[in-house]
């Protein structure tokens, strides 16, 4: 049954639904997004918002034209996000909302701190959308994603490379809540409604926190578009 997702101390997982790859687009039709919750029950590590923190690279350069980055560190001055963004490519999970089906989806990080970025997608600042995903935490606990329901058309989202070189800027267009996993097209159909000018998505849970599946029943996904 669902209850509300600040009332659960039950363990939350990734939940896969069905992802399929356009090789033209490398765009997802559906997949999983992360949640967590730290309790006993749980193999996700508590969050510690600062464990993978590091400071900007004031000298970086934000190249012009755009040129796709090896991505290494996230910033979301808004909600207080700075932490890592690991590389993770396409892996096979259960879907409970599909009663147990094997599908595709992503890889998942191993804390509630991290981020990852799917790297069989397109890179943050290459033709195409970036995907970078994050777990959430329905617990009293902190999840790196927590908060990006709360981002605002116009907040910035900051991607530095790996060796800090290089940093890419985008602002926040859209912030889609609601999209319910228990429709298996929901979550293609905003992917591929995108708005055109989007050119990374962060993405995590949302909504209800369902008891029987030990899942949130929704997804949250932020667009942004180069700054």
């Amino acid at each position: 049954m669902p209850v509300k997702r600040q009332a659960s101390t039950r363990a939350n997982r990734w939940i896969a639904a069905g992802v399929s790859l356009l090789a033209c687009t490398a765009m997802v039709f559906a997949f999983a997004v992360a949640c967590g919750n730290s309790d006993a029950a749980s193999n996700v590590p508590a969050g510690d918002r600062n464990a993978h923190a590091r400071p900007s690279n004031v000298a970086a350069i934000n190249p012009v034209p755009v040129v796709p980055i090896d991505p290494g560190q996230l910033y979301v001055p808004a909600i207080g996000i700075n932490t890592n963004i690991m590389t993770l490519p396409t892996v096979m999970a259960a879907d409970p909302f599909l009663g147990g089906q094997i599908v595709t989806t992503f890889g998942v990080p191993p804390d509630l701190v991290q981020t990852a970025w799917w790297s069989d997608g397109p890179q943050p600042g290459a033709d195409g959308m970036a995907v970078i995903t994050g777990h959430s935490q329905p617990g009293p606990q902190y999840g790196v994603f927590d908060d990006i329901d709360k981002l605002k058309n116009d907040d910035l989202i900051r991607v530095e490379s790996k060796d800090g070189s290089m940093v890419l800027t985008f602002k926040v267009i859209k912030v889609q809540t609601g999209v319910s996993k228990t429709d298996p097209t929901a979550l293609q159909s905003a992917l591929t409604l995108h708005p055109p000018e989007a050119r990374i998505a962060l993405l995590t849970c949302g909504g209800l926190f369902h008891t029987d599946y030990d899942a949130s029943e929704q997804n949250v996904i932020v667009f942004a578009a180069l700054a």
